[in-house]
């Protein structure tokens, strides 16, 4: 697969004629790649990328690999970024923010008894996946402790890597909660049984629940803000397969009930779940479906 940082500059120094499925026999518009330009040479498809934004791409800095998507009714080709979004990457991680935010919005502004409550853990000398993980664990232990799994209702968090002017490192879980009051000292006691540290801070929200969604998500965007490349590719690591967001409670039965797949329909012809990854077929059904007469 090709990357963005290989991709593009090959992109940006030839000039795509738009796809037109209407000029049949021209190379573009049969369905078949045409493998005479010089930005597709030496690719797999051998076919440009119609439906590729290069601004958007230009921002991106995650450098994914990309793949390409082909519906099976018209043959238009569309191309995509593989993979998870990216915490190091300004515009997967506004992206990510702008998602949550929709998502939970309402939910938020229509519950009662809200509050930040902030987590925090040891100061390390080297990010690590294992603190991570080790957090995670900390944190089902301690909602699954009394009085918090009967007093709080729902539960979002996400986690935030930050680096002292001393070069330690110290993971902290930003959470906004809908529930009943604890004692910050009690709260503090049960974090350290099962954390083994003790600092917390937890504090009512009043009448900005949309404000108090935007704080805790606002650490959604501070992974590219390490000045180091070195620290922003350890963070990378260390959140690896980690959720940008957390959810429990009635905050988790949420996602169930109000989720929906959404089908993406094909730009050329509308019909949907018609697409194929054209990198994942094999050489026999690739060379059947690029060479296929969509008429």
């Amino acid at each position: 697969m090709t990357s963005i940082s290989e991709f593009l500059p090959k992109f940006l120094s030839v000039n795509h004629p738009s796809h037109d499925h209407s000029s049949k026999g021209k190379g573009e518009g049969n369905g078949k790649p045409d493998l005479t330009r010089p930005a597709m040479q030496g690719t797999r498809l051998g076919c440009p990328r119609p439906s590729l934004d290069i601004l958007a791409l230009s921002r991106h800095t995650c450098d994914r690999d990309f793949l390409t998507l082909q519906c099976l009714k018209c043959g238009h080709p569309r191309t995509i970024l593989a993979g998870s979004r990216d915490r190091t990457c300004p515009i997967c991680s506004k992206e990510m923010y702008s998602r949550f935010y929709r998502r939970y919005e309402d939910l938020i502004s229509n519950s009662q008894n809200l509050k930040f409550l902030t987590l925090t853990s040891k100061p390390v000398l080297h990010q690590d996946p294992s603190i991570v993980r080790q957090l995670g664990r900390a944190l089902n232990r301690f909602l699954h402790r009394r009085p918090y799994r009967s007093i709080w209702k729902g539960f979002l968090a996400t986690v935030e890597c930050k680096k002292t002017p001393y070069g330690w490192f110290y993971y902290h879980i930003h959470c906004i909660l809908s529930g009943g009051f604890v004692p910050q000292a009690q709260i503090s006691l049960d974090w350290k049984k099962v954390s083994g540290f003790p600092i917390c801070f937890i504090e009512r929200v009043y009448r900005t629940p949309k404000r108090a969604l935007r704080y805790v998500l606002k650490y959604v965007l501070k992974g590219f803000s390490f000045n180091e490349p070195s620290d922003r590719e350890d963070f990378k690591a260390s959140m690896h397969g980690v959720r940008y967001i957390r959810s429990y409670g009635d905050f988790y039965n949420f996602n169930y009930r109000t989720g929906r797949p959404v089908y993406f329909p094909c730009p050329g012809c509308g019909s949907v779940k018609s697409w194929v990854i054209l990198e994942y077929l094999s050489e026999e059904w690739y060379s059947e479906i690029v060479n296929r007469d969509y008429g």
